[in-house]
């Protein structure tokens, strides 16, 4: 894998968007040339080659069959196309701090909202969400696996044990982990399981997908339908609500090729030896900013931390990241650092050293 940009920065920001590989870049490119070329031709592809090829890709990483993955644009989509869907489990657990796209839909569409309280640690306990569960008579909890803040990732297995327990529906946010955590929706008894791919997968923008568990059927009818939606009985549309309701219509196939390439690329480096890469680099940079009385965001069990460090500091140490070609990203008064496995401890070197005190 190679990837250009590295030439002339120090990126410690794929919680932001990963960076795409030269070769899934290319990829993406020659797609689109041979669009240009035969045009709706193109579709033999689509349906042959691309959409099957992507689907076994992402499946292999979460443990799932491909027929109950379903593509979108990305993660809002894939939310906003499941709400209609679930508003028959009205009353909702959410995490206080959780990202917004997860949060919004549930608290703009008249569900009945509860929250796990935010803590000094940043941690989320599962004893919490279990009283929580109980109390409230919870019926649905939606939940990032890796808090885009801290960095806090959830164990989903124990999760996964409590909501099936109390009868609870289990809906993840997976963009902040998938690529870093291993994932298997089957064993953790996870209900529906949606991901963009432009992070630790580095797929760039425009694609994610949503995967819902067969049995989850039985609780739910989809409340959406386009094109993709639809069985043809000759030229008679017939529509059966099922996975394809939730991948209604046509997306951009070029970052599907891209995200399909760049996961194939990670499969042959391995996955493990990037995973382990990265969490190496995570425990120096925690060991260096120790070091050097840096604090950081969330005191919290290094099982719990996948690939994202914040450090409290302000924006003008920020911009003289920035001046530096070193990419974080600023939140709160606090920097975001996420290194990946195309990181060197140089590369955290150099960021210890800009933003430690003189």
């Amino acid at each position: 894998m190679t990837f250009e940009f590295l030439n002339e920065h120090t990126y410690l920001n794929t919680a932001s968007v990963g960076l795409i590989p030269n070769e899934s870049f290319n990829e993406k490119i020659n797609y689109l040339n041979k669009q240009q070329r035969i045009g709706g031709k193109i579709m033999f592809d689509v349906f042959e080659t691309i959409l099957p090829q992507a689907k076994e890709a992402v499946s292999g990483l979460i443990n799932c069959e491909p027929n109950e993955l379903a593509f979108t644009a990305n993660f809002s989509t894939a939310i906003n196309y499941l709400i209609p869907s679930l508003k028959k489990h009205n009353r909702v657990l959410l995490y206080e701090d959780d990202y917004p796209s997860l949060n919004k839909p549930f608290e703009l569409n008249g569900f009945e909202v509860n929250y796990i309280s935010k803590n000094n640690e940043h941690t989320i306990k599962i004893k919490e969400i279990e009283h929580l569960i109980i109390d409230k008579n919870i019926e649905l909890l939606a939940i990032s696996q890796t808090q885009f803040k801290s960095g806090y990732t959830i164990q989903l297995k124990e999760l996964g044990v409590i909501c099936k327990k109390h009868n609870c529906i289990l809906l993840v946010d997976g963009t902040q982990a998938l690529g870093m955590a291993e994932v298997n929706v089957k064993q953790s008894n996870v209900d529906v399981y949606i991901s963009s791919g432009y992070k630790w997968l580095m797929g760039g923008f425009g694609v994610a997908f949503t995967y819902v568990n067969p049995s989850f059927f039985a609780r739910i009818t989809p409340r959406i339908a386009g094109y993709g939606s639809l069985n043809f009985e000759g030229s008679t549309p017939k529509y059966n609500p099922s996975m394809q309701s939730f991948e209604p219509g046509h997306i951009n196939y070029a970052p599907l090729i891209a995200l399909t390439k760049s996961i194939k690329l990670l499969q042959e480096y391995s996955l493990e030896k990037a995973r382990i890469a990265t969490t190496e680099l995570i425990n120096y940079l925690l060991n260096e900013l120790k070091k050097n009385g840096l604090p950081v965001i969330g005191d919290f069990q290094k099982q719990h931390r996948l690939g994202i460090v914040s450090v409290t500091a302000n924006e003008k140490m920020f911009n003289k990241l920035n001046s530096k070609n070193i990419i974080t990203t600023y939140r709160s008064e606090s920097i975001r650092i996420s290194p990946y496995f195309y990181n060197t401890k140089n590369d955290v070197d150099l960021l210890i050293k800009t933003i430690s005190p003189e």
